[in-house]
């Protein structure tokens, strides 16, 4: 699997992800959990930097009935739209050129 491909299927995934959850959900399981998180890992592997866009653990709490983890909905969907914020402005970047504007030079 080459990169663009790892790039392709971790963003299907994701939007994938955006699509099924909704703000009525109080909590989001551990297989959504997973699933955000196999995608970070594809794109882990080819070079990008996402720490800031994984789900802190000190945020999961373990769910009563299935004892294994849930993340509120809430801090889940913050940290899947900057996610996805975040490439869609490197995409605008590699288009246009660097977001923000240029002053004048000397």
């Amino acid at each position: 699997m080459d990169n663009a491909d790892r790039l392709a299927r971790a963003y299907a995934q994701l939007t994938a992800i955006k699509g099924n959850v909704g703000p009525k959900d109080w909590w989001i399981g551990s297989a959504m959990i997973d699933e955000y998180n196999g995608a970070l890992d594809h794109l882990d592997a080819i070079g990008f930097d996402l720490d800031d866009f994984r789900l802190p653990n000190v945020r999961l709490e373990i769910s009563e009935t299935t004892g294994r983890p849930t993340i509120d909905t809430n801090i889940f969907l913050t940290k899947l739209d900057s996610l996805l914020t975040y490439f869609q402005l490197l995409q605008q970047t590699e288009q246009k050129g660097p977001i923000g504007f240029r002053g004048p030079r000397k």
